[in-house]
Parts: C-alpha cells; sequence; structure tokens
C-alpha cells in the first residue's frame, strides 16, 4: 500500500481485520480518513517526563466509545473504544467538561 486511498480501498474489500500494532507515522492519518473502526489501548503506569501526542492533530472530533476496560496486576489499564463517528465540536467540548467534574 502506498497511500491512506489504497488502505481505503482495502478496508471496503472483503477479507480479514486489518491490525496496526503500535505506528506514530501511520495511525494519526487513518482517523482522518475514517479508518478507525476500534483503538485497543494499553496504558502504562510509567511516567517519562514528555513524549509524542497519542492521536496527534486531527482536523475534527472523533467520537469513541469505551466497550472495555480491563486492568492487570501490573496496572496496566487496558482499554477498548469502538469509533461512533464524527463528533460535533461543541459536544466534544461538553464531553471533555463532563468528564473533569
Amino acid at each position: 500500500m502506498r497511500n491512506i486511498d489504497d488502505l481505503q480501498k482495502v478496508k471496503a474489500g472483503e477479507g480479514p481485520d486489518i491490525v496496526l500494532w503500535g505506528s506514530s507515522t501511520l495511525y494519526p492519518q487513518l482517523p482522518e480518513g475514517n479508518l478507525i473502526d476500534r483503538f485497543l489501548l494499553l496504558t502504562c503506569p510509567i511516567v517519562l517526563g514528555k513524549g509524542k501526542k497519542l492521536f496527534g492533530s486531527t482536523s475534527h472530533p472523533v467520537n469513541m466509545k469505551l466497550v472495555r476496560n480491563d486492568t492487570n496486576s501490573k496496572g496496566v489499564i487496558m482499554t477498548t473504544y469502538e469509533h461512533k463517528g464524527y463528533a460535533d465540536v461543541a459536544d466534544a467540548e461538553s464531553d471533555r467538561e463532563e468528564a473533569h467534574q
């Protein structure tokens, strides 16, 4: 595959799920192209001090629904989110304020 358009064609076809394991250069483009159906995130209890943004920059908010949340014995938080569609910016701000209360 050479670009996001190629990936859209593969996703639209028949076949198994496409899995991407941690690519800080490729995955930020995927929400923009509406190519993410599910995020499986592992949050490790380590403070590094700085790093890359998890989702980079997107031109629009993307709604994700939490469908599973587990913690293992080492404190790693495993969350699964599914794509719910694109969010209205006002709705995203409201959700953010609600989460901080």
